[in-house]
């Protein structure tokens, strides 16, 4: 009997699933998640088409290292930023 007004008790205090907020945050995650890849997807299969040889990938590759390079010190200086761009890395790889 002590059992069942217990569990009772539980069911009135303790939900059973994930708050509605982290839903919402996930698939926020989820959708930038998304955009950073579709973006980075499109930026290469879009360099190969404009002009022809090895230059334009080297370009290319500079250019993607040196936005990651950015990305990177503005994340050092704002430590709440490097949890999103781990969730973004973590796509990638």
């Amino acid at each position: 009997m002590a059992d069942s007004s217990s569990s009772r008790h539980r069911l009135l205090y303790k939900k059973v699933g994930s708050p509605p907020w982290k839903e919402a945050f996930r698939q926020g995650c989820l959708e930038r998640m998304r955009n950073s890849r579709d973006r980075l997807l499109n930026k290469y299969r879009q360099a190969g088409g404009s002009t022809p040889g090895r230059g334009r990938n080297r370009l290319l590759v500079q250019e993607v290292m040196e936005e990651e390079w950015n990305s990177l010190q503005s994340v050092e200086n704002c430590p709440q930023a490097l949890a999103q761009e781990c969730d973004t890395w973590a796509v990638i790889f």
